[in-house]
């Protein structure tokens, strides 16, 4: 395998499992988006679609080490190339349904106050239903076909596959796009209309989300268009096999990025998703730096304040005990002082480094 496309991969598989588990979880339980409830809701079926890819490309690609690449092993042909390739017409699907449902949104604002998250799941539960017929496409697959035998020598069921297989890769990537390009256009139009009409503001958050959404997705899955509309041509032509396996190695590219992208686009343009980031981080940075849930690492407070390490009194006051970034209940907590308010940082510095006498607390602090 190739170097290159192994780290890729790799980064593409580890960004998607993080990013698109923390996309659910920030909107199921944090509700951590403040967009509409339908919206919200196609950006987890389309998060649980790009970790069914993943899964299932990490799947295909163990079997395949494993020595089950035989496309007629039961398992692998009905299993995990189906679960795989199941995911694929749902990606494409989806970005059009939220461009469509942004546009209806603000074409009627006031009919979209009554559409519910169970609406949204129903229709995202019918998209899930059509797609499971597209996996008959794998015995069609174009990287199954032989393109390099001369044309004289395939059999006419080669080109019937050929032909049906080009079909659907077309339809199933012309038409989506197509949608999510025209109706991403109607919703600039009918944005810039409503601000002119209403001489409001328009809530932009939602609206660059969506947008941001199909220009990447409209990227990504061009060279896909331009593959099946060109490969009929380049298998029959003996001289063309190789341009079409350059532009279909792009075309995988693409794609596998198109996998793990959403997380990025999410939290660029939605300030409600970046800060429930934002803030988890902080918590984690202050897990490792201050100890075990949050509480206050008593060792290095006393070596801070004694030694002058890595700090210093007025920063240590600010964190802790100011109603900055620490918290007054869970410095009672740790150093079991009792008392309520401020910490008096300097009687407990003179009471650790002077060999005065300690208050109650500090003596707690030191057992």
């Amino acid at each position: 395998m190739d170097p290159f496309w192994m780290i890729f991969n790799i980064f593409v598989i580890l960004s998607s499992i993080f990013g698109d588990t923390t996309i659910l979880v920030a909107s199921i339980k944090y509700n951590a988006f403040t967009l509409h409830n339908s919206i919200v809701t196609v950006i987890q079926h389309l998060a649980v679609c790009d970790l069914l890819s993943t899964f299932g490309y990490i799947a295909d690609v163990s079997l395949k080490l494993a020595g089950w690449e035989d496309l007629n092993h039961v398992f692998y042909k009905e299993f995990i190339v189906y679960l795989y390739v199941i995911s694929h017409p749902v990606s494409f699907i989806f970005p059009a349904v939220l461009t469509m449902l942004k546009l209806l949104i603000v074409k009627f604002p006031f009919h979209a106050r009554l559409w519910s998250k169970r609406n949204a799941h129903l229709v995202c539960g019918f998209i899930w239903i059509l797609s499971l017929a597209y996996p008959i496409n794998i015995r069609l697959d174009p990287k199954n076909l032989d393109a390099s035998s001369p044309s004289s020598d395939l059999p006419p069921s080669f080109y019937l596959r050929l032909d049906v297989s080009r079909a659907l890769g077309l339809a199933g990537t012309l038409v989506p796009l197509s949608i999510v390009i025209v109706t991403s256009a109607l919703l600039i139009f009918e944005a810039v209309k409503v601000v002119r009409k209403r001489g409001n503001r328009l809530k932009l958050e939602g609206l660059m989300t969506v947008i941001a959404t199909s220009v990447v997705f409209s990227i990504l899955v061009l060279p896909q268009g331009v593959f099946y509309a060109h490969y009929y041509h380049q298998v029959i032509e003996a001289n063309g096999a190789k341009s079409a396996q350059r532009l279909f190695n792009v075309m995988e590219y693409m794609l596998r990025a198109n996998v793990m992208v959403n997380f990025f686009i999410y939290s660029l343009t939605v300030t409600s998703f970046r800060k429930f980031l934002l803030e988890r981080a902080h918590q984690l940075k202050t897990a490792i730096c201050c100890g075990e849930e949050g509480n206050i690492d008593i060792e290095r407070l006393k070596t801070d304040i004694c030694c002058g390490e890595k700090g210093n009194i007025e920063r240590l006051k600010a964190m802790i005990c100011c109603g900055g970034e620490g918290n007054i209940e869970r410095l009672e907590t740790a150093i079991c002082c009792g008392e309520e308010g401020n910490i008096d940082i300097e009687r407990l510095k003179t009471a650790i480094c002077c060999g005065g006498k300690p208050p109650s607390a500090v003596e707690k602090m030191a057992t």
